[in-house]
């Protein structure tokens, strides 16, 4: 089978890379909860396939882009082009 143009390009590319059954963010929000309750209260490290599990199931219930949309929404990270979300007034 011929490849147009000499290019050949993974079938899945949008899709964020993945480890067994779970998203890279997943896995960020795993070791994250792991990390920060090992030093402060380690029997909460129980805890973290319970987020992580709250987290995904959230992700899914929501159309692609909501968890970045979100954290615009309380201050967390900015769109390039776009003002900060607390703007009100705008000139042009």
């Amino acid at each position: 089978m011929s490849v147009p143009y000499g290019a050949k390009f993974p079938q899945y590319i949008h899709l964020l890379p993945q480890f067994c059954f779970w998203e890279i963010d997943e896995i960020a929000i795993f070791f994250g909860f792991v990390f920060i309750s090992w030093f402060m209260f380690k029997p909460a490290c129980l805890l973290a396939p319970v987020v992580t599990y709250l987290y995904t199931r959230a992700k899914r219930r929501n159309p692609p882009g909501y968890m970045q949309h979100m954290m615009y929404c309380l201050g967390w990270t900015k769109f390039d082009g776009y003002p900060s979300y607390f703007e009100k007034h705008f000139h042009e």
